[in-house]
């Protein structure tokens, strides 16, 4: 009961914040968003009702004259009744249901478990605004089109057909149906539908969201993993001196039961630290969260101090690219790219597109192409590349990347340990640290 309870207080707070933050949809990657779902749930299941529809018409109609020996009128007033107030809304709801319900949950869930959820907090994005706003919204809008598509086709086919199955004078029918039909049928019938696709979608957004894990699964062993702040063959990694480094980074992890431990990086060198550790300081660099008992220090501030505008504006200043790149899986490359500018700046997009194209030559390798893929069709290594790119358009202070040139050959782990020289080329003065395997 009390899981009931849970889901019903988290279905009601996802609407109440898609009603809030409904103005969201100005912004372009959002309005992207709303028109594909859109697509997906209204555009590309018409096929699946013209029979339906004209079914349900055609037998209603049958079945009142040919069966209860009723006259043509008041078969047309039970298919305005049945339809219109009832069925239509009815039918179009249980499509959405089997085709955009499940499908939305899948998708929010494959999101949040893969890692996409915290790219978008990472980038100072919503996940709420820029996934359940357009599908709150889609949904619905399209659920009552959807409704639409079916009155139209359940009456009007219905008659249609019925004066060709029962010889029903085709005009007889078309009479009444001027003559008893009412806008607020279809007014009530939209109302209906609208409030069926949001609840539809915002309950599917809820258990996307929060999918089930499997907690039984944990690590086999703590293996060693190192975070290492690479040296470079020109200039050092920070301005300033020593104790301006210091204050850059730092991560202690108290945890109960193991030996507390302490990075510190306060100079390029290698720091050896456990798995475990390792995993509790990426967490703690997603979202500027650390773990209870741990401590995470960014140029000289203490996180767990900040309340939650100036972790934003701390946010800021610091960029994470993970080990698979943390692309969004529905976005090509330079829609991934673009997105921090598009949401934050859209007046920016004319300049980082000519800044991309200038660092897709500068770093070589690959060409312009890479723009066009979708993240399923890239190497590891143009994942990663497309991934550095994006965060070096927010113009970090500091970026951390983890795992530069793991699961690369020899050409492509050379071409990526050019990534800290770029960075620093083009951010004097930042700081650029690699998380090794």
């Amino acid at each position: 009961m009390f899981a009931v309870y849970r889901e019903l207080e988290g279905s009601a707070y996802l609407l109440m914040h898609a009603i809030r933050r409904i103005g969201v949809l100005r912004l372009p990657p959002v309005a992207e968003e709303l028109v594909r779902q859109i697509y997906f749930t209204g555009a590309s299941a018409t096929g699946g009702i013209v029979l339906r529809g004209a079914f349900i018409g055609t037998l209603i109609i049958a079945y009142v004259i040919e069966v209860l020996n009723a006259d043509a009128s008041l078969a047309v007033r039970l298919l305005l009744l049945v339809v219109l107030r009832e069925v239509g809304p009815l039918i179009a709801a249980v499509l959405v249901i089997q085709r955009s319900g499940t499908a939305v949950a899948t998708e929010l869930a494959l999101r949040e478990i893969s890692g996409e959820m915290a790219s978008l907090r990472r980038m100072r994005i919503d996940p709420c605004d820029y996934l359940v706003v357009p599908r709150v919204v889609g949904m619905a809008v399209s659920n009552a089109a959807l409704t639409l598509y079916v009155q139209l086709i359940a009456v009007g086919g219905g008659m249609v057909l019925a004066s060709i199955v029962i010889n029903v004078p085709f005009q007889e029918l078309l009479t009444h149906f001027f003559f008893l039909a009412s806008p607020l049928d279809l007014v009530y019938s939209l109302i209906k539908s609208v409030l069926f696709g949001a609840a539809i979608a915002v309950v599917a957004c809820y258990h996307g969201l929060n999918p089930r894990r499997d907690r039984g699964a944990a690590p086999g062993h703590a293996a060693e993993r190192g975070v290492r702040l690479p040296r470079l063959r020109r200039g050092v990694l920070w301005s300033g001196d020593r104790a301006a480094m210091s204050a850059v980074l730092g991560y202690e992890s108290l945890r109960d039961g193991a030996a507390p431990e302490r990075v510190w990086l306060d100079a390029p060198g290698s720091h050896r630290l456990s798995s475990a550790c390792k995993d509790e300081l990426l967490a703690a660099l997603h979202d500027l969260r650390p773990r209870t008992g741990a401590r995470l220090v960014l140029f000289g501030a203490d996180v767990v101090t900040l309340g939650s505008a100036e972790r934003s504006a701390l946010m800021r200043r610091v960029a994470f690219v993970p080990a698979n790149g943390g692309l969004i899986s529905s976005l090509n490359a330079w829609e991934n790219i673009s997105l921090p500018v598009a949401y934050h700046a859209p007046h920016e997009l004319p300049g980082a597109a000519r800044e991309v194209r200038a660092l897709l030559k500068q770093l070589g390798g690959v060409g312009e192409g890479l723009l066009a893929k979708l993240p399923e069709h890239m190497t590891l290594y143009e994942r990663r590349l497309a991934a550095y790119i994006r965060a070096l358009l927010e113009r970090p202070e500091l970026l951390v990347m983890e795992c530069v040139g793991a699961g690369l050959g020899p050409t492509k782990r050379r071409r990526a340990e050019r990534f800290s020289e770029v960075y620093q080329a083009r951010r004097p003065g930042g700081t650029f640290v690699q998380l090794d395997a």
